[in-house]
């Protein structure tokens, strides 16, 4: 037997601290500087600063957008009807706000990879840019290499103590945060514990948990 999320509508989720727990030596939650980094800028424990930076159009040498579009169907003859006059003002407007988003906006560039410095490489390739930018890429391969070895580990533990958490249920004796279950939850997590030995309930896998997510009910599903 296993678990199913019908619902798939739920269109947000908002992260939040929770508790912090000592789990096989390390340090399972969520802090509220895990959740300033998660909402913001994921790569910032990095210190990724030091590897990219941020160029407008003008810094780049580009042109603005045009924010009118480069042709005018609005006289073709197969462009009169209700619709497809209201699909062509459609794209006048996606195209004055693309042009104004393109414009106001920046690009996010590797530190010493700019177009610049590209330029540069290709014409001197023994240059000292060149050398110190190779270096930088490197730096940031080994950072990135030790922060993929740290979340494996993280993830291998807490994905155990999640699946513990997630499926344990009150039986007899058995505290919570809560404080001890009353003798209702008794009842009900000793007949769910002897549902799964029979195969009759289902144990609550990480797939399960992850479509949750994306659940308008996943609450309701997981008491159920």
């Amino acid at each position: 037997i296993t678990t199913k999320v019908d619902s798939l509508s739920c269109s947000a989720r908002y992260i939040k601290p929770t508790p912090l727990t000592a789990v096989g030596g390390m340090t399972v939650g969520t802090c509220e500087a895990d959740v300033a980094v998660f909402s913001a800028c994921p790569m910032s424990p990095l210190g990724i600063e030091e590897f990219i930076q941020t160029q407008t159009r003008a810094e780049q040498g580009l042109d603005p957008v045009p924010s009118e579009m480069a042709f005018d169907l609005s006289e073709h003859d197969a462009a009169r009807s209700h619709i497809a006059s209201s699909m062509l003002r459609r794209l006048k407007e996606d195209a004055a706000r693309y042009a104004e988003q393109a414009n106001g906006g920046s690009t996010v560039k590797m530190r010493g990879l700019l177009d610049c410095d590209l330029a540069t490489f290709v014409a001197d390739p023994t240059c000292a840019g060149l050398t110190a930018a190779t270096a930088r890429v490197e730096r940031l391969i080994i950072k990135l290499q030790e922060l993929f070895n740290a979340d494996t580990a993280y993830v291998a533990i807490a994905s155990k103590h999640l699946l513990l958490v997630a499926n344990t249920v009150p039986l007899p004796g058995a505290k919570s945060a809560k404080g001890s279950a009353s003798g209702a939850e008794e009842l009900l997590g000793a007949r769910h514990a002897l549902g799964r030995f029979g195969g009759a309930e289902p144990l609550i896998e990480m797939d399960h948990l992850i479509t949750c997510l994306i659940c308008d009910e996943a609450e309701t599903l997981l008491r159920a």
